[in-house]
């Protein structure tokens, strides 16, 4: 059962990771979570770094999609700045059928897939429940999380604690 909650790969950030690697291995899309993962929680403007790396993932040819438990308030601007991509807000996760939606939108299956996200109970739990192969990231800067998040990440250090060990 705890297995469920880990990552099956664990990065520094968005741009640790090795995507040609996992273009390599069949991956052909990516999903991304947003707050403390692309940008700090409840940010209003991204890096132009963020976009540049997107941009060359497009030009991998990589299908991308981004859900957030985020309400979308004031992220309109995103619809336009991450051209067409499929954006969903209210994402409610862990729960499966955002998620589920995501890969239909992408048109592809689980194991083609790559969740990016820096909660496990939210982005890692949710991905994995659908098949998804999950990478987790260090958030952007926790000092921006709200106080469930802080208690959350407590409890994901114990479990990321317990799967060093072994």
């Amino acid at each position: 059962m705890i297995e469920k909650f880990l990552p099956d790969e664990r990065q520094q950030s968005i741009y640790t990771i090795d995507y040609e690697a996992l273009w390599h291995k069949g991956f052909r899309g990516l999903i991304f979570d947003l707050d403390n993962t692309l940008g700090p929680h409840n940010f209003s403007v991204l890096d132009e770094s963020v976009f540049a790396l997107l941009a060359k993932l497009k030009r991998q040819n990589f299908r991308m999609a981004f859900i957030s438990n985020h309400n979308g308030e004031g992220r309109q601007w995103m619809n336009k700045k991450f051209d067409g991509t499929s954006l969903i807000f209210h994402a409610k996760k862990p729960f499966r059928s955002k998620f589920l939606r995501t890969l239909q939108t992408l048109q592809l299956k689980p194991e083609e897939t790559a969740m990016i996200g820096d909660q496990l109970f939210t982005d890692i739990l949710g991905a994995k429940r659908c098949g998804i192969y999950t990478i987790l990231v260090a958030p952007v800067d926790e000092r921006t999380d709200t106080w469930p998040i802080r208690w959350r990440r407590r409890m994901e250090r114990q479990l990321l604690d317990r799967q060093s060990k072994t």
